[in-house]
């Protein structure tokens, strides 16, 4: 059996004012940051924003660990 190696699209998307959001719903990326910054798994974060797909909390959260550097300062202009 062979699994699927393609690459998934990231669960962000930016809005007309430069904010990024998580999933399809209204979940700014810096609330998931915050609570993974504070200690919780991304299954508490799941628990917290349940419209969050879990999937979209770990991409999220990935992204965030690979980027650390441009994603603190786009939350300190945030």
């Amino acid at each position: 059996m062979t699994l699927p190696l393609e690459a998934e699209p990231l669960p962000l998307h930016t809005d007309r004012d430069g904010t990024i959001w998580v999933g399809q719903i209204r979940i700014p990326l810096e609330t998931v940051v915050h609570a993974f910054n504070e200690g919780a798994a991304a299954e508490e974060i799941a628990y917290r924003y349940p419209t969050l797909e879990l999937a979209d909390i770990y991409a999220s959260i990935t992204y965030y660990l690979r980027h650390r550097g441009a994603v603190d300062e786009y939350l300190q202009e945030q």
